[in-house]
């Protein structure tokens, strides 16, 4: 992915929870920046990495606005997934989040911010139990926004994040 993304381009991807080997791989790198929230947490490496990342727990939110969700998508950037659907696809929790739908909770943490404080903070409209995003992916095939294709065994699904929120 960095290869081809290549000087100009930037990775970003969730590092929280066990996500498997790329983010993992990601996120221990030196050059790796970490959003600086401990709800939804991501990594990048790259030309945008920092201003993807920056400030990301002073949002009011975990995956809305002022996050590095909706910066991808301010930036023109894509979201891939790779080996799986859209029930895995975390950018979709920044458009419920921006919806402010009622299903949704607030979630709170304790923690260190990178200027070295201890703050408690809550962040609102906190994605909880597991909802079903795959037929979401009909839409974004009916609309012609997004390509599938393969990469070895697994199936890519690659779709401009700006048209995933637009949608």
């Amino acid at each position: 992915f960095l290869e081809l993304l290549g000087k100009e381009g930037t990775l970003l991807v969730p590092v929280f929870g066990a996500l498997g080997i790329l983010t993992e791989t990601l996120k221990k790198r030196p050059d790796a920046v970490i959003s600086p929230c401990p709800v939804g947490t991501l990594a990048a490496v790259g030309k945008d990495a920092e201003a993807l990342c920056k400030d990301h727990w002073k949002a009011d939110t975990a995956h809305g606005e002022n996050t590095p969700f909706t910066r991808l998508s301010d930036m023109d950037g894509y979201v891939c997934l790779m080996g799986c659907d859209q029930d895995r696809n975390t950018s979709l929790h920044g458009i419920e989040a921006l919806l402010q739908l009622p299903y949704l909770n607030d979630t709170t943490c304790t923690f260190t911010t990178p200027e070295g404080e201890n703050v408690t903070k809550t962040w609102k409209y906190y994605p909880g139990p597991h909802r079903d995003f795959i037929g979401i992916d009909r839409y974004f095939r009916e609309a012609g926004v997004m390509k599938i294709s393969r990469i070895g065994n697994s199936q890519v699904r690659l779709i401009k994040s700006r048209d995933l929120f637009d949608i």
